[in-house]
């Protein structure tokens, strides 16, 4: 009868065992869940947004990206080989605009200046000052 005891006893043991393992289990399975969701809620911005090959999207996204820094609207306007004037201005700046107010590809630094979206960048707290400050800017205290 001694034997039949340990037996059980060994039986209990191990079912608590694998109740502790189900249990570990549907812990991971739910802190995967989380990662998962969390995942789909951060923005995709590791990845540049796609623009239509041969269009004046692309090629005002490739000027930017040659200078290196935002361009001012009539440096876009040279860069696309247009006229100078008010309607080639009006053209180009709403379509900037477009894409700026949607918070793809470009974005407005400066009025009638665009940058990237995926050069900007990125948003510094208040108590860090602003971007565009420098260290060699700021006079010494």
């Amino acid at each position: 009868m001694n034997l039949r005891k340990e037996f059980e006893k060994l039986i209990e043991k191990k079912k608590i065992e694998i109740s502790e393992a189900l249990k570990a289990v549907a812990s991971a399975e739910a802190y995967i869940q989380a990662m998962t969701d969390a995942i789909k809620k951060l923005p995709k911005d590791d990845v540049a947004p796609p623009v239509r090959p041969g269009s004046d999207v692309e090629k005002v996204r490739d000027a930017i990206l040659l200078a290196g820094k935002p361009l001012h609207i009539s440096e876009i306007i040279a860069a696309l080989g247009r006229n100078d004037d008010a309607d080639s201005k009006a053209k180009v700046a709403g379509l900037l605009g477009w894409y700026t107010s949607k918070g793809k590809v470009f974005t407005k630094t400066a009025p009638n200046t665009y940058g990237l979206v995926e050069t900007a960048p990125p948003d510094l707290p208040p108590q860090f000052g602003s971007n565009d400050e420098s260290p060699s800017d700021t006079p010494p205290s």
